[in-house]
């Protein structure tokens, strides 16, 4: 069987994905704008201009399409220099490791296109959390996994020196600092967010004692490498 030339799967993968980027769009348009309740099927059909059909071809469940959005804005902060292997952790000695990783953890929720980021992510998760709290939890907890597989292996290949045992005292503190980012979340939340007006979320800078808390939390039980 022949297949497509390469130009025309180039296009139709275009059009694919500017479908599922407009079916986005106009979801988040709709819950920001109007709370989560307005995120109907009839209403995403008539704000994204595409079929019932197609949406439910890009996205199983209506559901999954925030899940989609609110994932894009919570990347970036796995994308920054806390988990590049590119911005490598100098370090002169292996036991200063965890302050480097704790200072670069701090360093990455600072950085603006970051706190842009989960700026929008707030608003998508409050509003969702009213709704579908377990699928939204889940979601977060798999992409925090992920990440923090991610920066150990990152790490790994960066310190091939650390013993076993460094690897796993290293690999449980990196787990713990990437899962206390989410305590802070939850922590700030319930601290800050308006439960009246879920929609009308504070500034992410306000946020940052209440992830800098978190990671005190973990640092009490701080490797010694």
């Amino acid at each position: 069987m022949l297949k497509p030339p390469s130009h025309t799967l180039d296009k139709r993968r275009a059009r694919t994905l500017a479908t599922r980027t407009a079916i986005l769009d106009a979801a988040e348009a709709l819950v920001t704008e109007d709370g989560i309740g307005a995120l109907t099927t009839k209403a995403l059909v008539e704000k994204a201009g595409v079929s019932e059909r197609t949406i439910f071809n890009h996205f199983s469940h209506i559901d999954h399409i925030l899940i989609a959005r609110i994932t894009e804005y919570i990347t970036p902060l796995f994308n920054s220099d806390c988990f590049s292997h590119e911005e490598q952790l100098h370090v002169e000695k292996v036991e200063d490791l965890p302050d480097a990783i704790e200072a670069k953890f701090l360093a990455s929720i600072l950085e603006p296109e970051v706190q842009s980021a989960l700026n929008k992510y707030f608003t998508l998760a409050s509003a969702m959390a009213q709704q579908n709290h377990r699928l939204l939890a889940e979601n977060i907890f798999q992409l925090l996994m992920r990440a923090s597989v991610v920066g150990m292996e990152r790490l790994e290949k960066e310190f091939p020196q650390l013993t076993v045992d460094q690897r796993y005292k290293i690999g449980i503190y990196l787990h713990n600092l990437t899962f206390a980012l989410g305590a802070g979340f939850g922590r700030g939340g319930e601290t800050l967010c308006d439960t009246d007006n879920p929609l009308s979320m504070p500034d992410i800078e306000e946020f940052i004692p209440h992830f800098k808390w978190a990671i005190q939390q973990v640092n009490q039980g701080k490797p010694t490498l």
